[in-house]
């Protein structure tokens, strides 16, 4: 049982290069996404004949999202504002 001895192998980090561009890359990809759903979102209700890459079927179809009651947050811009003067006052009360 001597005889083998568990080796202990230290974990060496990659370099800060390798995370910071895989966080790059993530981070544009996040963003393209997000306006090519934007665009998408708007075309869906000015243009009748606008269809996106990703209607494939009637299970599968991004504009049946983008049409659909839950796509439209009007107040949405009221809420994080209050919600974010809330936050920072809070944040003050304890400084």
């Amino acid at each position: 049982m001597n005889a083998i001895k568990k080796q202990s192998k230290k974990t060496i980090p990659l370099p800060f290069s390798v995370y910071f561009w895989t966080v790059t890359f993530l981070a544009m990809a996040g963003l393209a996404v997000s306006v090519y759903l934007t665009v998408s979102h708007y075309r869906v209700y000015t243009d009748i004949s606008y269809s996106s890459f990703c209607a494939i079927s009637k299970a599968i179809n991004c504009d049946t999202v983008s049409q659909s009651s839950y796509s439209i947050w009007p107040s949405m811009g009221p809420r994080l504002t209050v919600g974010l003067r809330h936050e920072l006052q809070k944040e003050s009360k304890w400084q």
